[in-house]
């Protein structure tokens, strides 16, 4: 172990992981969680250090949070902001301190570049027109590693100087350094139940080990689990679908110029350029005229059809690159699943409404091209074709909660999913063949009244380690019900193994 001298074997000075905390900047629940801040300080007497990107990030907490409610505020920049600075000392070199720090920490460079939608583009064959910024297209990769190479040494040693006990949110690097010197972590995560979330246990891959164990003390629920899609998903979907037409294209476009030009003149490097932006605006209205006049499948073509139902994701995106990087290119699961389905079997495919846009070029062109492929119609209803299907695939997208839930056969190619402990889910490698789990599936060996029994009890014991946020809208996070407070403080203590007041939760 690797931590503070004194520093007891999980990273807490004398059980208690609220002492000193390392809060990371993030802006989905920036406002919300100054009001959780000041709860726990209150409660814990916690020190608060607080790290953000950018100099508009320390100025949002100075006019946000009184003074003396954080211990410090620093701004550390984001890997490929930070992958600017010039290279410094020779190549051999770099190359020795990057490979000291892959043994040191179990973890790859290249991974941790994946996770950065600027400087792992090459990772994501799938979101290709994803528009490039000039930290894509700048920099080389010995400036990443030579920044990767400060970047461990800064946060192992801002961690041993503050002696800190806990990270909230942690960005890649940090977590990965936090588990390696043993400091507990929680990121905060929906649990995709209604208005529900939960504190993940690390920030390098959202795991949730406690609901394992949580299941196994959870009796079978009366009835089987009924799934509906959380508003703000539908919410989220009308508004890309009515975006992706000419008028709005080019109403994005033109209100984006004049901000990026500001940018531009007051010497901001980071962001995408005006170009790349009205590209992607346009590529996006033009691949959904293209993909509307294609051959595409609705759920009442599939009746009769025994398939397996695969949902991609964006990208690209956080679940793949940072929760997944095991996974292979959504594509190779097409190729694979499409190779190893039983005779009279099919693969239908439904595509991401954000995705639209970004695919390389002839992408659904290529997916028609597999004879046992459907391409299913993006409008259609996940959740009804999860019903009407024999098995979910997926790598991380929700459909493969869903699926897990109400005791549909899920071939999970993600290794963090919450739910690959359960029977029903087929926890493969990457690359390995299926056929014998796909056997399994359609020759209906599978026990699906007690997939049904334990998808339940997976439901109710994620639902016992969760609380609700509730109409929390991430697009106006000045917005939020203050009396969600207490519960959200008590659950982060809960999960720490930390008990807090009888009048917590009020």
């Amino acid at each position: 172990m690797d931590g503070r001298p004194g520093m007891a074997h999980d990273g807490t000075d004398g059980g208690n992981p609220f002492a000193r905390i390392a809060v990371f900047h993030a802006p989905s629940w920036r406002v919300l969680m100054v009001d959780v801040l000041r709860r726990i300080r209150a409660r814990h007497g916690s020190a608060l250090h607080v790290y953000v990107v950018s100099e508009q990030g320390r100025k949002f907490y100075a006019r946000n949070a009184e003074a003396g409610l954080f211990d410090s505020v620093t701004v550390r920049h984001s890997i490929a902001e930070g992958s600017y600075l010039s290279v410094a000392g020779n190549h051999a070199e770099l190359a020795r301190v990057a490979m000291a720090n892959e043994r040191r920490y179990a973890t790859t460079y290249n991974e941790i570049m994946m996770t950065d939608r600027h400087l792992g583009r090459g990772f994501s064959p799938g979101g290709f027109h994803h528009p490039r910024s000039r930290m894509a297209v700048e920099t080389g990769y010995w400036q990443a590693v030579r920044y990767l190479n400060e970047e461990f040494a800064f946060w192992h040693d801002e961690f041993t100087a503050r002696g800190i006990t806990l990270l909230i949110n942690p960005q890649k690097i940090p977590a990965v350094v936090a588990r390696r010197m043993g400091i507990p972590m929680r990121t905060l995560s929906r649990s995709r139940i209604d208005d529900q979330f939960h504190w993940a246990s690390n920030g390098e891959f959202f795991e949730l080990p406690q609901v394992e164990a949580q299941f196994r003390l959870t009796p079978p629920p009366a009835e089987p689990v009924r799934i509906k899609t959380y508003p703000q998903y539908e919410l989220n979907k009308r508004r890309t679908v009515r975006g992706l037409s000419l008028a709005t294209a080019l109403r994005r476009s033109a209100a984006e110029l004049p901000r990026v030009t500001a940018r531009r003149l007051l010497g901001v490097r980071t962001g995408y350029s005006w170009l790349e932006s009205a590209r992607v605006n346009l590529r996006g209205w033009h691949e959904w005229r293209a993909l509307r006049r294609k051959k595409l499948a609705a759920l009442g073509d599939l009746a009769g059809i025994d398939f397996v139902f695969h949902a991609l994701q964006e990208e690209p995106e956080m679940t793949l690159s940072w929760q997944s990087p095991e996974s292979l290119p959504q594509m190779a699961d097409v190729w694979q699943l499409a190779r190893d389905l039983p005779a009279g079997a099919f693969l239908a495919v439904k595509e991401h409404i954000y995705a639209v846009g970004r695919r390389p070029e002839r992408f659904y062109d290529q997916l028609l091209e597999f004879k046992n492929v459907i391409l299913v119609d993006p409008l259609e209803s996940g959740i009804d074709l999860m019903h009407a299907s024999k098995a979910v695939a997926t790598i991380s997208s929700t459909a493969g909660f869903e699926a897990a839930w109400v005791g549909k056969p899920v071939i999970s190619f993600g290794r963090h999913n919450l739910y690959n402990f359960l029977d029903h889910v087929f926890d493969v490698e990457p690359g390995a063949p299926l056929a014998g789990v796909l056997h399994r599936i359609f020759a209906d060996e599978v026990d699906l009244v007690k997939a049904r029994i334990d998808g339940a009890r997976f439901y109710q014991a994620l639902k016992d380690l969760s609380f609700d946020l509730g109409k929390y809208d991430m697009a106006n996070v000045g917005t939020y019900e203050t009396v969600h407070i207490p519960q959200f403080h008590a659950n982060l203590a809960a999960s720490l193994g930390v008990g807090v007041p009888a009048d917590a939760v009020t």
